[in-house]
């Protein structure tokens, strides 16, 4: 006796494209909204690049739903504006929200390499000073020299042991 698993049938339905959301791990993702008989259906946020460049409120036609799953989202054709320009107004202003908390998260995470090499460097920025409190021109550009120096060489053998 075979039992067999039932296959979800994909449906075709236009959606609306509602802009870029943050998915769990603060991952981008992109929300649509299903459109059944003229209204708004139920959201998906979901992780897709396919739809990269599409319009925040623009009708699209050409993809295939389920319950829980969407396919075809590459090949979509943009149909028309959403009629509800506040809906509109709302997406774009969560998108412009999501853009936002992107760029902070990534500048935390360059401050804090930024942190990292400073703490490295701490050595050679306090023999540095000592050099600019006792005007010694010579010492400090000498130091700056061997830095880049250093910086522009491969790590020997013995360094990576």
């Amino acid at each position: 006796m075979t039992t067999q698993t039932a296959v979800p049938a994909f449906l075709p339905f236009d959606f609306v494209y509602a802009g870029r959301r943050a998915l769990k791990g603060d991952k981008p993702g992109a929300e649509i909204f299903r459109v059944v008989d003229g209204r708004l259906a139920d959201s998906f946020v979901f992780a897709s690049k396919s739809l990269k460049g599409k319009v925040i409120g623009g009708v699209y036609r050409g993809a295939q739903f389920t319950d829980s799953q969407a396919r075809g989202l590459g090949v979509v054709t943009f149909v028309e504006r959403w009629k509800d320009q506040f809906a509109c107004i709302d997406w774009r202003a969560r998108d412009e929200a999501f853009e936002a908390d992107q760029r902070r998260i990534k500048l935390e995470a360059d401050a804090k390499k930024v942190n990292e090499v400073e703490a490295m460097l701490l050595p050679l920025r306090k023999l540095y000073a000592s050099y600019s409190r006792q005007y010694d021109n010579a010492g400090k550009e000498a130091l700056e020299q061997a830095v880049l120096r250093a910086l522009r060489s491969p790590p020997r053998k013995s360094e990576l042991e």
